[in-house]
Formats: C-alpha cells, sequence, structure tokens
C-alpha cells in the first residue's frame, strides 16, 4: 500500500500538477483577445438565443468565483480545502460556458456533458473564435488523436514547445477516456473536479512546501480570470456593454450589501475592458 506521500506523488504532483502548470505556463495570464462581430452576428441571426438563462448562468459565474476567491489573501486558509477550491474553480468556469452556449441554444434541457462537447464543437472549434477569442491554452482541442490546431501555429517560443506543451498534451488524452468526440481543456477541467470530488480529494491535505502550494494558487486563480474574462468580452459583444454593466452592478449591489464581500477580482477585470 503506497503511503500518502506516494500517493500523492503519483495522483497529484505528477499528473494534475503538471497539467495545469502546462495550461498556466502556454499563455496564462497574458494574452490579447477580440470578439469576432461577424460571428456574433451570425449567433443573433439563428435565434437560437436565451437571454434569461445566458445572464442567470453569468451571474452563477460570478458568484462562484466570489466563492472561489473569499480569503484568498490568507493562502493557508484559503488552501485548507484545496480540493473545495478545485470544486468552486470549476464551476464558476462551467457557468460561464453555460452562458456563452445560451446565446446560440435555447433548448430547455442540456446535460453537463453535452453542454462541454456543444461548447467544444461550437465555439473552441469555430475557426475565428478559436483564432480571435481563445488564444493559448484555450484553443486547443483533441478530435481523432490529433491536437489542433496545429501547435507550432499557435506557440512560438520553442522552450514552450518543448517544455510546456508535452504536459498540455498528456492532459488533454487523459481526458479523453476513450470518446470519439473532440476533447477540449474544459473537458479536462471536468476531470480534474470529478478527482476532487470523488476520488483522491484527501491528499490534497497533503501539499506541502510553499513552491507547490503558490502554485496551484496561481495556477487556479489565473486560468479562472483568464477564462472569465473572455466570457464576459464575449458577452458584452453579444449582449451589449450596457445590459452587461447593468448586470454587474446589481450583482455587486447584492454581494456586498448581503454577504459584505467586496468581488475585487470581477471589478479589476471590467476596470481594464
Amino acid at each position: 500500500m503506497m503511503s500518502i506521500r506516494d500517493d500523492f506523488y503519483t495522483n497529484y504532483l505528477s499528473t494534475h500538477h503538471r497539467y495545469l502548470d502546462g495550461i498556466w505556463a502556454l499563455g496564462i495570464p497574458s494574452q490579447t483577445i477580440t470578439v469576432p462581430q461577424d460571428v456574433i452576428s451570425s449567433f443573433r441571426n439563428s435565434n437560437r438565443s436565451d437571454q434569461e438563462k445566458s445572464l442567470k448562468n453569468l451571474r452563477n459565474a460570478w458568484y462562484h468565483e466570489c466563492s472561489f476567491t473569499f480569503q484568498y489573501d490568507n493562502q493557508d486558509e484559503w488552501l485548507k480545502f484545496a480540493s473545495w477550491r478545485i470544486i468552486q474553480f470549476y464551476y464558476s468556469i462551467y457557468c460561464m460556458i453555460s452562458a456563452m452556449m445560451r446565446c446560440v441554444d435555447n433548448n430547455p434541457e442540456i446535460s453537463h456533458v453535452k453542454m462541454l462537447n456543444r461548447f467544444t464543437t461550437e465555439f473552441v472549434m469555430n475557426s475565428k473564435l478559436n483564432n480571435e477569442l481563445f488564444g493559448t491554452p484555450f484553443c486547443f482541442y483533441i478530435k481523432r488523436g490529433n491536437i489542433l490546431p496545429l501547435p507550432q501555429n499557435r506557440i512560438t517560443r520553442q522552450y514552450s514547445i518543448k517544455n510546456d506543451l508535452p504536459n498540455l498534451i498528456n492532459c488533454l488524452t487523459s481526458a479523453c477516456r476513450n470518446s470519439q468526440k473532440p476533447v477540449s481543456i474544459f473537458h479536462y477541467f471536468k476531470c480534474l473536479r470529478e478527482w476532487a470530488t470523488y476520488e483522491n480529494s484527501y491528499l490534497l491535505m497533503s501539499l506541502y512546501g510553499p513552491t507547490i502550494r503558490s502554485d496551484l494558487s496561481r495556477y487556479l486563480q489565473s486560468i479562472l480570470g483568464s477564462f472569465l474574462n473572455i466570457g464576459e468580452k464575449f458577452l458584452v459583444a453579444f449582449w451589449g456593454g450596457e445590459l452587461i454593466t447593468e448586470e454587474l452592478n446589481s450583482f455587486k449591489t447584492v454581494m456586498i450589501g448581503t454577504n459584505g464581500f467586496q468581488p475585487k477580482t470581477l471589478e479589476a477585470r471590467f476596470q481594464q475592458t
């Protein structure tokens, strides 16, 4: 029987730690993104949007982010239940995915897995969104065993191709699970959440050393903030800045007034736009 320390190395340090490091290193937190207006027009013309559900999921994404960042300034407290931080991280991302998907799909019932599959095919694999909105590393996916778009066309640093790309490929491969459908980084985030929830969450009590602890904190915070920024920019383009600003102000009023919590990371993103 493996010791907890060996178990921690096998099931976290040699897998998820490396995967998250590869995702983070390939472009986060700095990336330039734009929203192609012709894609927005095409989505609008499909008449399949559901504004109410889109905005509800946007608020949910913000709420989960607030829960995620609570006590972030106190790393010892924040990391006491690191597995729960992973769960909060995932649901903030998933709710933003749902907010974006409700711009193109008003089906009243979409399963969790189908939402991820549809998001991958309709957003990540959309050539213009892939090139202009997502950037590295969110642009990558595996289809029929091949990683696309071709990494050498999107990654310019040879160091990253040699050292970070293999971690990303292993990350995506681990999420495939014999799936016949294209698999994106967002499928991996679901796998990470499932691991933290059902498999080895107790292992994260064994986070040792300031470097490993700060790495996990930095990876999750940076990846989450970068993707929420992408989603918010898309929703501003789709629904209009005035409506999203109204939602933001309403959310802040409730969050501050009811919980006494100032959503600083959320405010900072909108101040940069």
